[in-house]
């Protein structure tokens, strides 16, 4: 018979034999498990001493009475296993030990796969296994839970992964004693993503102010040319109004303009008018002399005649 049953037989009649009273089903299953041990050729003492005596020699007798060994192999590996650790210095104290030790992990849900998984990987880490008994030690000095140590690894593991250094870690600490806390430095990592965008916003309203500067110093220059355009145009106005009060209306100025396109702008045409206004002055004065002369000579032809009977015959 496998010893994988025997073991299994084992666990599930200790169980149930430690129910009191036994009734119905559970009893039918025990006296099932007990006939499957007495067909390996257990006998009634070892039967009840594999379960830890709950159910005494007399009542495992009572209940396997006529059943007879079938398959005596899984008694006999297992005789061969104690010998096997007797000759390797192994005495029944350190098998105690060892079922001991295996509960205890079973209640930790731990398994010796894994114990002897984590000895390889300490192997292949070059981490002697004392170091890592070490580290619990430390562990427990420190008050640490494994939780907050597996804390720990995974915020290492994460720096790491940031490139974070341990020196960058202490510049920290340093931080917070300067800045008042831990919180303060965290504050101040949180707002430099604001402080950033703030710096870009306030280089792109620096950037647009320059732009809208430089427009409004465009549009100045614009007004100051339109204020002189618009002085130069008062100017003229002031003028036309001037010749209109004088009596150049607009068929007069349309025909002063008729002439100096014609006579080659207004200089030559002034000119003229210059001299226009020179002539009739001498043609008036000369007017005034030939009156003034033609007044003396009748004025001598009447002296004379008034005179003739003077002159000698």
């Amino acid at each position: 018979m496998d010893a994988s049953v025997i073991e299994k037989t084992i666990r599930e009649l200790k169980l149930l034999a430690q129910k009191k009273p036994l009734m119905g089903s559970d009893s039918s299953r025990v006296d099932e498990l007990l006939r499957v041990l007495k067909m390996a050729g257990y006998s009634n003492r070892e039967i009840s001493g594999l379960i830890d005596n709950t159910l005494s020699v007399s009542t495992v007798k009572s209940r396997t009475t006529g059943i007879h060994v079938m398959d005596p192999s899984s008694k006999t590996d297992t005789i061969k296993v104690l010998s096997q650790l007797l000759e390797m210095g192994f005495g029944l104290e350190d098998v105690r030990a060892t079922i001991a030790l295996r509960s205890d992990l079973d209640l930790k849900e731990v398994t010796i796969e894994d114990i002897s998984s984590l000895i390889s990987d300490a192997d292949q880490s070059a981490l002697p296994l004392k170091e890592l008994i070490k580290l619990n030690m430390e562990r427990k000095a420190s008050d640490l839970t494994f939780d907050q140590l597996k804390e720990g690894l995974d915020i290492q593991y994460q720096m790491r992964q940031e490139k974070l250094t341990i020196d960058a870690v202490r510049k920290h600490i340093q931080a917070s004693k300067t800045l008042g806390g831990h919180n303060k430095v965290l504050d101040a990592i949180a707002s430099y993503g604001s402080l950033i965008a703030i710096d870009g916003e306030v280089r792109r309203l620096t950037s647009e102010k320059k732009g809208l500067d430089q427009i409004l110093e465009e549009l100045h220059m614009n007004v100051k040319d339109l204020e002189e355009k618009k002085a130069s145009a008062k100017s003229v106005l002031d003028n036309v109004e001037k010749l209109s009060a004088q009596g150049f209306d607009e068929a007069t100025l349309s025909r002063l303009k008729s002439c100096s396109d014609k006579y080659g702008g207004p200089g030559p045409v002034l000119e003229a008018v210059e001299a226009y206004t020179s002539l009739a002055h001498i043609k008036q004065e000369t007017a005034t002399w030939d009156k003034e002369r033609a007044n003396a000579e009748a004025g001598l032809r009447k002296t004379e005649a008034d005179n003739a009977h003077l002159k000698p015959s």
